[in-house]
């Protein structure tokens, strides 16, 4: 039995070893990589003018949001303030970039998780009709 615990010693000292000398490795080959820059900013985060909304008036683009959002009916959901209500989101007052992004995966069905009578609501509106249902939200 003794000789069962001495070889079973040997091995575990082996293995522990060998972890030690891989992890002082890969630590000397961390260590000599460049230090990354800084991040570039999230595509979210992304100026309106990147969007297409800049050079627009934006009283015609809220009036023409507000015109849409009445025609799509999102106050059924959202509530006529676009505050939401139980699992319905909140939209006033929302960044205008988000809501844009969020409406178009919608739109484009890529939403994790998409509810089908929102994306049943927004399937062929355009680029701009979103921008302007999401200044009009923002505004809100």
């Amino acid at each position: 039995m003794t000789g069962e615990t001495i070889a079973f010693s040997r091995s575990a000292l082996f293995a522990a070893s060998a972890i030690s000398i891989l992890t002082l490795g890969l630590s000397a080959a961390v260590a000599q990589q460049p230090t990354p820059g800084p991040a570039a900013p999230a595509k979210s985060v992304r100026p309106i003018a990147a969007m297409g909304g800049l050079g627009k008036d934006l009283k015609d683009l809220v009036k023409k949001g507000a015109a849409l959002a009445t025609k799509m009916r999102c106050a059924s959901c959202h509530l006529p303030s676009l505050v939401g209500q139980k699992q319905m989101p909140r939209l006033a007052r929302q960044r205008v970039d988000y809501l844009f992004d969020a409406m178009k995966a919608f739109r484009d069905n890529c939403r994790a998780g998409a509810d089908a009578a929102m994306t049943a609501v927004i399937v062929g509106a355009s680029d701009e009709d979103l921008l302007a249902l999401a200044h009009y939200a923002s505004a809100k």
